[in-house]
C-alpha cells in the first residue's frame, strides 16, 4: 500500500508540475449568455472578479480549477426569432470584448497558439 500512494504522490507532482507549464483550456463557456440572461448583457451589474453563486464561472473559480485559457461561447439559442441570430450574436461577441476590457488582469483576447502561449506566461 505505501508503494500505491508514493507511486500516486508521484504522479500527482508530475501533473501538477506540467499543469504549471502547459495551459489548461476550458472549451466552451456559457458565461456571455448568463450575463445576457440574468444581467441584461450589463457586465458592471455582475463583478465575476468575486463569487457568483448563481453562475458555473467566476473568477475565483477559473483560478481555483487552474484554468489557463477559456473559450467564450458566443451561443444563440435557437429559440430566439430567427430574425434576431445575427444581432443576438453581435452583442455577445461585443460582450465577450467588454468581458476582457473590465477584467484585463485576468483575461487577454488571443486569437492564436501563439496569443495563447504568451498570455499564458503573463499568467
Amino acid at each position: 500500500m505505501t508503494n500505491d500512494l508514493a507511486s500516486d504522490q508521484a504522479f500527482l507532482e508530475r501533473a501538477m508540475e506540467l499543469h504549471g507549464q502547459v495551459p489548461l483550456i476550458d472549451g466552451h463557456n456559457d458565461l456571455p449568455w448568463r450575463y445576457r440572461t440574468i444581467a441584461n448583457r450589463a457586465i458592471s451589474a455582475m463583478d465575476i472578479s468575486e463569487h457568483q453563486p448563481r453562475l458555473h464561472t467566476d473568477i475565483l473559480r477559473l483560478r481555483q480549477g487552474g484554468v489557463g485559457g477559456q473559450f467564450w461561447s458566443v451561443f444563440v439559442p435557437t429559440s430566439l426569432d430567427s430574425s434576431q441570430h445575427v444581432s443576438a450574436t453581435m452583442e455577445q461577441i461585443d460582450l465577450v470584448y467588454n468581458m476582457i476590457q473590465r477584467y484585463p488582469e485576468t483575461f487577454q483576447l488571443a486569437l492564436d497558439a501563439e496569443q495563447v502561449e504568451t498570455a499564458f506566461g503573463h499568467g
